[in-house]
């Protein structure tokens, strides 16, 4: 896959996001499992 150098930033920004918004999910998750039940049912 050929990525131009202004594609590549998009990219790079696109990826940065992802990465972002996964350990924001994994903080969440880390502060909610001491209220989820095994199958990952929220409380709250």
């Amino acid at each position: 896959m050929k990525i131009g150098k202004k594609g590549w930033g998009m990219f790079r920004l696109l990826k940065a996001e992802q990465l972002e918004s996964e350990n924001r999910h994994n903080v969440n998750a880390l502060s909610k499992s001491s209220c989820e039940t095994s199958d990952h049912q929220q409380c709250g």
